[in-house]
């Protein structure tokens, strides 16, 4: 038997509620929002309507009645012409009947994907390459999972059990991490606040949305490991340079992003002052010998750009070849989770060098030399200590020196 039902839903931040209709027949459903708000004090729960004795409850209720009898009137004409009034077809109906004709694109009501594309495009020239990749990553995955699933994922369709399936999707069928799954879902919402800010959602349901992170192993290069790098002697021109400006990126705390913005003009008196491509802060760094030394090498001929620097996809490729010959060869051993399940690995240190690896060796060599946590934010740009903390791999040697600071007996 078909129901008709209006709840409230979440909360906007004055704490007026939105009044949601679900309309379910047969274990199926499907839900709309009615565009009307109230108070929670406002609302009577057993007639699922706005008490007669506040401000506009006459306009809000005959909006609501307005609505239901339209749906009720679909699932008497579908009873006639013995259609089964199933949710997908008068939810169809639903909106032809209050929207007009299907044809009429300013009255149809948005599209998802279509937004988001939107939502894109109008981000693309203020968010960084490796951002927008990511945004169309999860606009892809949910597409993927549109196709798999055969369900059409609406505004009004986001909510926590579309929440559900797309987590197990991503796990079951994408084969994803859990930090992986949290960064789709942080997206997702990001884009969702978007969407209702500009109008075309009014479903809230996304804010419970939960965004799981796990600690990750930090990888970094010991102080040994990267002066055996930045000395080592290479027959290929190709390795050489990929180890400049990896190296360079170890020394200075960059971004391999900002890494091909560097001219000789950025530096002056010892010097880097560079405006990130990311957060577009100006970043001032003073250079260490190191860290000179590499530019030296590559301005010798009169070069203004400094180290060539080529795309992170075969930059991180090249790495692994460059650590193998570094002989970077011990085993490192990974715990990861995709849902409940854990995954452990093993494998080579070469094998897990990136270019972001770059960043944490910086941040973890500075604090383990004694550099105060807030001159290393300083230089890499790092707003929030939460954020930082994820880079900083705190070792046994730094444990170790800091206990006898405090408990060592003096000689």
């Amino acid at each position: 038997m078909a129901t008709v039902n209006f709840y409230l839903d979440k909360p906007d931040r004055f704490e007026k509620f939105q009044i949601r209709m679900i309309y379910q027949h047969q274990g199926k459903k499907f839900k709309i929002f009615t565009k009307e708000k109230t108070e929670k004090k406002a609302w009577n729960y057993d007639k699922q309507r706005v008490k007669r004795n506040y401000a506009g409850s006459i306009e809000i209720n005959r909006n609501i009645d307005e609505m239901e009898s339209i749906l009720l009137k679909i699932v008497r004409d579908a009873s006639f012409k013995s259609i089964a009034p199933l949710p997908s077809y008068v939810k169809d109906k639903f909106y032809k009947e209050i929207h007009g004709d299907e044809d009429s694109k300013e009255n149809k009501p948005p599209d998802l994907k279509t937004e988001f594309q939107t939502f894109i495009d109008a981000s693309s020239s203020l968010k960084s390459y490796n951002t927008i990749r990511s945004y169309k990553s999860t606009l892809k995955k949910i597409k993927d999972f549109e196709k798999k699933t055969k369900r059409k994922v609406s505004f009004d369709s986001i909510d926590l059990e579309f929440y559900e399936k797309f987590r197990k999707y991503l796990i079951s069928e994408c084969k994803l991490l859990n930090n992986s799954i949290g960064k789709h879902i942080k997206i997702l919402k990001t884009f969702l606040n978007y969407a209702t800010e500009k109008g075309a959602n009014q479903n809230l349901a996304y804010k419970k949305f939960k965004v799981s992170t796990e600690q990750v192993d930090i990888i970094y290069l010991t102080e040994t490991e990267l002066l055996h790098l930045h000395t080592l002697e290479l027959d290929s021109k190709r390795l050489r340079n990929v180890r400049d400006v990896f190296c360079l990126a170890c020394f200075t705390g960059l971004r391999f992003s900002d890494l091909n913005k560097i001219k000789t003009e950025n530096i002056a008196d010892g010097i880097l002052s560079l405006k990130t491509e990311k957060t577009k802060d100006i970043l001032t760094i003073p250079l260490n010998d190191y860290a000179l030394e590499i530019i030296g090498r590559h301005t010798s001929d009169g070069n203004t750009h400094l180290p060539h620097v080529i795309t992170n996809q075969k930059m991180n490729e090249y790495l692994k070849e460059l650590g193998e010959v570094a002989e970077f060869d011990d085993l490192v051993e990974q715990h990861r989770y995709s849902g409940s399940k854990k995954v452990t690995t093993k494998t080579e240190k070469y094998n897990l060098i990136t270019t972001h690896t770059a960043r944490r060796t910086f941040v973890t060599l500075a604090l383990e030399k004694g550099f105060r946590p807030e001159v290393v934010m300083e230089m890499t740009g790092h707003k929030n200590y939460a954020t930082f903390k994820r880079y900083i791999k705190i070792t046994s040697k730094v444990k170790k020196e800091e206990m006898n600071k405090l408990w060592g007996k003096e000689k």
